[in-house]
C-alpha cells in the first residue's frame, strides 16, 4: 500500500518532487527614470520605473542569471520613513516570465530604499515559482545608474 501512494503522489504532483530551491543573494544593475514630486512637510512622491538587465547572482545556475525586465511602482518618502509597492515583469532568454512585488519600507541616510520582494507568479517553467526576500535598492541621482542587493529564495 506504501508504495502505491507513493507512485500515486509522484503521478499526481511530479512539481512536488522537482521543486528546487535557489539561495536567492546577489545584485542587480539597472537603470531608473524615476520622478519626484516634492509634497509639504519634507515629504515627496516618486514614480520609480527602472529597467534591469543584468543579474549576478551568489548561486551557480541560478533562474535570474539571464532575466532582464521593467519595473514600476510608487514610493511616498518621510524622512527615514518610506512606503511603497510596486511589480516587475523579468523575461528569460526561453520567454518565460516572472512577475515580483517590491515594498519599500524604509529610506535610509545614504539614499538607499530597504524592502522587500516576493514573487507573484510566472509563465512557463516559471509558473510554478515562489519566494521572496529583502532588498536594498540605491540610485545614482546624477546618471540613474540603479544597484540592488538581494537576498531570500527562489523556488521552482
Amino acid at each position: 500500500m506504501k508504495t502505491f501512494l507513493t507512485a500515486a503522489l509522484l503521478a499526481v504532483s511530479p512539481a512536488l518532487v522537482l521543486a528546487e530551491t535557489y539561495d536567492s543573494s546577489g545584485t542587480v544593475s539597472g537603470q531608473s527614470s524615476a520622478v519626484v514630486t516634492a509634497l509639504d512637510d519634507g515629504r515627496v512622491i516618486m514614480f520609480a520605473p527602472s529597467t534591469q538587465d543584468a543579474f549576478k547572482m551568489d548561486t551557480d545556475g541560478h533562474p535570474f542569471a539571464d532575466m532582464t525586465g521593467n519595473c514600476n511602482g510608487t514610493i511616498e518618502i518621510n524622512g527615514p520613513a518610506a512606503r511603497g509597492t510596486g511589480h516587475c515583469v523579468y523575461e528569460n532568454a526561453a520567454g518565460e516570465n516572472l512577475v515580483v512585488n517590491w515594498i519599500a519600507r524604509q529610506f535610509d541616510a545614504k539614499g538607499a530604499f530597504h524592502g522587500d520582494w516576493i514573487v507573484v507568479g510566472g509563465t512557463g517553467g516559471m509558473a510554478s515559482a515562489s519566494g521572496g526576500g529583502s532588498f536594498v535598492s540605491r540610485t545614482d541621482q546624477s546618471t540613474g545608474s540603479q544597484n540592488i542587493t538581494l537576498s531570500g529564495a527562489l523556488t521552482l
